[in-house]
């Protein structure tokens, strides 16, 4: 009940600082009756009220955070899908996103480079969709509307649907159903789909 923090700091990887406002809830599985642990596996974490979530990389801030877990080739719990809520905006060095409902899906980072025994410390942000008034606004000063964003993390490819709008300070792109961006840290790159 009320304001907390959970802290990450990984020792490969990102670190990380959820706070929130409003309170916490917790889920664990039920233990086995032949388990020597004295606890279930972290199966769910709902954080509500002023969510402000930070890592080295990035930044969200959403009404209300669900992150649901899954047990790990190691048998502890690591991230499987992030659901943020309410006045969604998330920050990177490339981009800001607002939207109603952002979800972000994790894999299993199968390269090692954040293999460890740590909490989440294997699996990395694999897909995202991002819902209801959606608005990308790019470090090169360009902003983008949508109904629907659908990213792939790994390539930096996002697909966006719906009431497509695209526009610069001194230029409107052009008005469709939906177009492509395709993201890298030096330059973006915008492809019109079907106008």
């Amino acid at each position: 009940i009320g304001e907390g923090k959970i802290v990450r700091r990984a020792q490969a990887g990102v670190n990380t600082t959820i706070t929130w406002q409003g309170g916490v809830d917790f889920t664990l599985t039920p233990m086995s009756e032949d388990s020597d642990d004295s606890g279930g596996v972290l199966k769910r974490v709902v954080c509500k009220g002023n969510i402000e979530m930070k890592t080295d990389e990035s930044s969200l801030t959403c009404d209300v955070l669900d992150i649901q877990f899954a047990p790990d080739t190691n048998g502890s719990s690591s991230p499987q899908l992030a659901i943020a809520t309410g006045n969604v905006k998330a920050t990177s060095d490339t981009q800001i996103l607002w939207a109603d409902i952002a979800q972000v899906t994790f894999l299993e980072d199968t390269t090692g480079a954040n293999s460890s025994n740590e909490f989440g410390g294997n699996f990395q942000a694999d897909k995202m969709t991002a819902t209801g008034d959606v608005q990308v606004m790019l470090s090169d000063g360009g902003r983008a509307f949508c109904n629907t964003l659908r990213g792939d993390i790994q390539q930096s490819i996002a697909e966006l649907e719906g009431n497509v709008l695209i526009a610069y300070k001194r230029m409107l792109m052009d008005r469709g159903d939906e177009a492509l961006f395709k993201i890298n840290r030096v330059i973006v790159r915008l492809r019109p789909g079907r106008w």
